[in-house]
């Protein structure tokens, strides 16, 4: 299964959200904010774990020379970089990469969409989540989203809403952003809650029909 999972690292963001320590052209995924890697050098690290073979790198114009810098001692797997002229958010970079790899040949490769700024202390449970979700996402035609059970009603992220089954991959019924105190917290109480953690896992082919259906301002026509 691992050959055909193609991890696709988010690295164009600006992280205003951590400002002063996070700046333009210094975001986040660049700094050592827990232990002696970068959040970007820890992601490689863990998409390591997934495949060797290779990797793309979706950033922009002005952080391709960190980029670089930070990742020149990962030699495997093979890394792409594909370079956006100017920051267009999350479903445009992902298109980039489906375009790219459908040119490739390879629409039936699951993509691994994972950003480039998360800290994650159990590498074990994530690699055995991913696993899973790439096999679903290479079996059926779907996007599988990542869903953290929340410890406490934070306001400044997403959630999942997903059905009552207690099988590993659940159905989402909506997402909600950012809710208020009272919301999140009746949220974490119905316990069909999670936070949104930004990584998904899909086919190119899927993927790329969803844009057709969706989101045509952003498919290639």
């Amino acid at each position: 299964m691992s050959s055909s999972i193609i991890p696709i690292i988010l690295a164009g963001g600006s992280g205003t959200r951590l400002w002063p320590l996070s700046r333009k052209n210094f975001p986040k995924q660049f700094l050592c904010l827990r232990g002696e890697h970068t959040l970007l050098q820890q992601t490689m690290q863990r998409v390591q774990q997934l495949s060797r073979e290779r990797a793309l790198i979706v950033s922009n114009d002005a952080h391709y020379f960190l980029c670089q810098e930070q990742l020149e001692s990962f030699k495997n797997p093979a890394l792409t970089y594909l370079l956006e002229p100017c920051v267009r958010n999350t479903a445009p970079a992902i298109a980039a990469a489906a375009y790219y790899l459908k040119n490739l040949g390879d629409s039936d490769a699951v993509m691994l969409i994972l950003p480039s700024d998360h800290w994650i202390a159990d590498t074990q449970q994530w690699r055995e989540t991913m696993l899973l979700g790439c096999e679903y996402a290479q079996q059926h035609e779907a996007i599988v989203t990542f869903g953290i059970p929340p410890d406490s009603p934070k306001t400044g992220y997403g959630y999942i809403e997903a059905d009552q089954e207690t099988t590993p991959v659940r159905q989402v019924i909506r997402f909600r952003e950012k809710p208020s105190v009272m919301e999140a917290t009746a949220f974490i109480e119905q316990g069909n809650f999670f936070w949104n953690s930004g990584m998904f896992a899909c086919r190119v082919d899927v993927y790329l029909n969803e844009l057709q259906q969706h989101a045509q301002d952003i498919a290639v026509h």
